[in-house]
């Protein structure tokens, strides 16, 4: 199970597994939190797990234009492996700017 804990104001955590069984309920709840007040840090320091689903909604996250510009901290070192290994490492790692 994954869970979503807005943390103060700028930074949102995330938590527990990110699978094929958590990313889409964690995506709308995100989507939700994203509309009130977005994000400009997300933390993954308590992921536990992470997969190929897990990598896409951080992927997903880069499209959505309230969260796209926040900074991922203290990514599983599994999943910056898949992002490598995939190639999309960049997107996870940098800040991404935000056309408005």
């Amino acid at each position: 199970m994954s869970q979503l804990s807005v943390v103060d104001e700028h930074t949102w955590r995330l938590s527990g597994e990110l699978s094929f069984a958590t990313v889409s309920t964690l995506l709308s709840e995100l989507l939700q939190h994203a509309a009130q007040t977005p994000p400009q840090v997300i933390d993954l320091s308590e992921v536990t797990r992470a997969d190929s689903a897990g990598l896409a909604l951080l992927i997903e996250m880069r499209k959505q234009p309230l969260i796209a510009s926040a900074i991922f901290r203290h990514i599983p070192k599994q999943m910056l492996i898949l992002a490598e290994v995939c190639g999309v490492e960049s997107l996870l790692t940098e800040a991404v700017a935000v056309a408005s």
